[in-house]
């Protein structure tokens, strides 16, 4: 992510899950994994550029929100594109009740990421991955490239001790 900051043109929009939602009736958003998505996104721009785009609309999208975002700008970031920082991103899958709500995000998600300047990084538990290939297709890419990430820590491994415990009295 170092990296990506020091990149020149691209805005960074970062989402930590999509639970963190209230219910997205002060944008007009009915769907709560949009709403999380953009009340997140809104929350970190100055109040200038805040409420610039009208969910009530007819036509209203995540891709409409992202292109009226990117016109907003004052030239200074994000005029090469943007990234979707997507971390958490299991919190989607996570209600099994909600059917509707994931294909209509997935679907708008995929139709925001048909620009080829916007791109997503998605993270998430592996535990959940299976839980995807329902939404894929959505995808424009189906998430065709996919890293696994080991253990975070240290520069090298620890050696389990082979010592044997000390005795102590509490």
């Amino acid at each position: 992510m170092p990296e990506l900051r020091k990149e020149q043109g691209l805005r960074l929009l970062l989402v930590e899950g999509l639970r963190h939602y209230t219910s997205g009736d002060g944008l007009g958003i009915g769907n709560r994994y949009i709403a999380s998505l953009v009340e997140q996104v809104e929350a970190t721009l100055p109040a200038a550029r805040r409420g610039v785009y009208d969910f009530r609309a007819p036509q209203a999208s995540l891709r409409g929100y992202l292109d009226a975002l990117r016109q907003s700008t004052d030239g200074s970031e994000g005029d090469d594109g943007e990234v979707l920082l997507l971390d958490h991103f299991e919190d989607v899958l996570l209600d099994p009740h909600d059917r509707n709500a994931k294909v209509q995000f997935f679907r708008e998600l995929g139709q925001a990421l048909l620009d080829r300047d916007r791109y997503a990084l998605i993270s998430m538990s592996e535990h959940n991955i299976a839980e995807l290939d329902e939404f894929l297709h959505l995808i424009p890419t189906g998430l065709a490239r996919r890293f696994r990430l080991g253990l975070l820590g240290g520069a090298r491994p620890c050696r389990p001790s082979s010592a044997r415990p000390h005795h102590r009295s509490v």
